[in-house]
């Protein structure tokens, strides 16, 4: 994940809803549910905001009494699509965190209230679930809700940093394939502008690339770009990629005739 802009509820299932389960689930509840997850039959979500502003104990309004849920939560991420959800829920009124346990709920049962919101990022469906005296089951124990949320947001974490990571190596890629065609691109050119300006220069490193005591500065950064170490980690990947990537701009500026004049030598 992260290497591809996937519009699909990995996130909101895997990260949130599973490692939910994982933490706090009975065994019938994980084997309810996990099994669907992982052959992708069933869809997840954690419904845990109720409009503007961060989530806390003090500002929770949907309620949890006698077995049934009563609120609203939104945005809820993948709200529309998935077939159960988490939900945090009051079941206290002194805002402590002691007030606040974690609900699994069918999202297709009755009392459940479904509708699709607008949103920034088309990739990504957000909703707004109305549960009007919906049947619950607990998940964890009373007054553990908060506690468990903590562990939950913390594993996601996690996982979102592995999935960022996927998309900077990807970007990483991108860059260097960028560089990689802009130096190919800049040789051509130079060696037939070469050429046509000099005859002579037909048999000059610019068209000799095989020549191994004749390698033009453009070839032998793109050989440095190839071999570079990149399964290196940390802070080596970064400097070995910067400095490659570096000397492939200023070859291929050398090679489109943008670099200063040399001491003794006149521009053109």
């Amino acid at each position: 994940m992260g290497r591809a802009n996937a519009p699909v509820p990995f996130s909101s299932t895997v990260y949130l809803a599973a490692e939910a389960l994982l933490i706090a689930g009975s065994d019938a509840q994980k084997k309810k549910w996990l099994p669907a997850i992982a052959s992708g039959e069933a869809i997840g979500t954690l419904a845990l905001f109720e409009g503007k502003g961060n989530p806390s104990p003090k500002n929770g309004k949907l309620t949890a009494a006698n077995g049934v849920l009563n609120g609203v939560k939104k945005p809820v991420a993948d709200g529309a699509i998935a077939n159960f959800a988490v939900v945090a829920a009051r079941t206290g009124s002194g805002g402590r965190d002691s007030d606040i346990s974690l609900f699994l709920v069918d999202l297709r049962a009755g009392g459940v209230e479904v509708k699709n919101l607008t949103n920034l990022d088309p990739t990504r469906g957000q909703a707004e679930i109305t549960f009007k005296d919906t049947k619950v089951e607990p998940l964890g124990a009373a007054g553990d809700g908060w506690s468990i949320l903590t562990q939950v947001l913390d594993r996601a974490a996690v996982l979102c940093a592995f999935e960022q990571v996927g998309g900077s190596d990807r970007a990483l890629e991108m860059g260097r394939d960028y560089a990689l065609d802009r130096i190919a691109f800049a040789a051509r050119s130079a060696r037939s502008r070469r050429c046509r300006e000099r005859p002579g220069a037909a048999n000059s490193c610019w068209s000799d690339a095989s020549a191994p005591t004749r390698t033009c500065p453009a070839q032998h950064c793109f050989t440095r770009l190839e071999r570079a170490d990149l399964a290196a980690e940390g802070d080596a990947i970064e400097r070995v990629v910067a400095a490659h990537l570096q000397r492939a701009i200023g070859a291929a500026d050398l090679l489109e005739g943008t670099e200063p004049p040399r001491r003794g030598r006149a521009p053109g």
